[in-house]
């Protein structure tokens, strides 16, 4: 049997201050004392998505604004020798472009994550992440 809403002590609470930033995530948690009682939470979530702000491009219109930015000025890392001068002199010059397609920043693993009380105000978090010290 889930909570009412009413009687939750956190979730939707406005005096919770987030210690990351909206833009950086988003997304839902479902807390349960066991697999069971988490995934009945789960399916009883109800979650309409906003898609109008997700990133829409697809790898062509990717690579045609990169390509747009090859036409402006850079910012030089460093500037030795005379480029434009060695490959005047150059006995052959090669020309070639390497593409691939854009993949998708996403996880291959369930995104999970285990947490267990630890003494007096503390718990214990296992989860994956992609550095060790991300969720630090």
């Amino acid at each position: 049997m889930l909570k009412d809403p009413a009687q939750f002590k956190l979730i939707g609470k406005a005096h919770l201050s987030r210690e990351d930033s909206p833009a950086e995530c988003s997304g839902v948690a479902v807390l349960g004392q066991d697999l069971w009682s988490a995934k009945q939470g789960r399916d009883a979530l109800h979650v309409d998505w906003d898609p109008s702000g997700a990133f829409k491009q697809c790898s062509d219109e990717i690579l045609a604004d990169f390509r747009k930015l090859t036409d402006q000025p850079g910012t030089p890392v460093t500037d030795i020798g005379d480029t434009e001068q060695a490959l005047a002199g150059a006995a052959t010059v090669l020309d070639a472009e390497h593409t691939v397609p854009y993949l998708a920043h996403a996880t291959m693993e369930t995104m999970d994550c285990v947490i267990t009380p630890n003494g007096p105000g503390k718990v214990r978090v296992i989860n994956g992440v992609q550095f060790q010290s991300a969720d630090q």
